[in-house]
């Protein structure tokens, strides 16, 4: 799908090309708008129902992005940090693993 970048923003979006644009920049403005919309549909099919009813009114696949990343990150509160740190120090190592991968 090659959408990553769309969703990262790390590919600014192409000014719309006008008639004295060339073939090429067309193409890589239709190109860019296609991932975009590829990326809005993964991102919404992805998510359940629960989930999906608070990005339903969002179009930009970054800000989905964005917003399911607010939803689930746990480091934003200290809820969230404390299960972190509990599992940390709940994790034991077994007979047949190493230590060093």
């Amino acid at each position: 799908m090659k959408a990553d970048k769309v969703v990262t923003l790390t590919e600014e979006e192409l000014p719309t090309p006008n008639n004295q644009s060339s073939q090429s920049m067309r193409a890589r403005f239709d190109d860019f708008h296609m991932r975009r919309r590829k990326a809005k549909m993964a991102l919404g099919f992805s998510c359940i129902t629960d989930i999906a009813m608070h990005i339903r009114e969002l179009s930009d696949p970054a800000e989905l992005w964005e917003a399911l990343q607010t939803m689930f990150d746990n480091t934003a509160t200290h809820l969230g940090r404390s299960a972190i740190v509990t599992k940390f120090h709940n994790a034991q190592p077994s007979a047949t693993e190493s230590i060093v991968s």
